[in-house]
């Protein structure tokens, strides 16, 4: 019981709450914004980044460029909580693909590292943008 409970908190992350992550076939929560771990890619114009990633996927602001989010570790996360090294990440309500995890580091589509990665796919997920939190009942 208290599947609504797996969910990430939306209250009490003390404000922030610029968006939040849904599950593109659920739509349920899987973070919110406060729960998103940014990374700045490389500078230097992106000479060590893949030639298939250049053209598609220049650096741009706020992640703009990078094809996943990455976030932090969370209670849904069931292959994280059974103690795994990596494995894949999936919706805690239906079950769908959402992404991966590696405590040793994934490299982002903006070449940069992210160690350890939790890692969402933009594709799996819609970002939802949200007034400020107001839900301090």
């Amino acid at each position: 019981s208290g599947r609504e409970a797996a969910g990430p908190s939306i209250s009490g992350n003390g404000g922030g709450c610029d968006y939040v992550i849904l599950c593109r076939k659920c739509r349920s929560v899987l973070a919110v914004s406060s729960q998103v771990l940014p990374h700045e890619p490389p500078s230097g114009g992106g000479q060590r980044m893949p030639r298939k990633w250049r053209g598609s996927n220049p650096a741009a602001g706020a992640h703009g460029g990078c094809s996943s989010v990455y976030v932090e570790p969370l209670k849904w996360m069931e292959e994280v909580e059974r103690g795994a090294n990596e494995g894949k990440l999936s919706c805690y309500k239906c079950k769908t693909r959402v992404g991966h995890f590696s405590w040793s580091g994934i490299q982002c589509s903006c070449s940069q590292w992210v160690t350890p990665a939790f890692q969402i796919h933009k594709s799996k997920v819609d970002i939802v943008r949200e007034a400020p939190c107001s839900a301090q009942e």
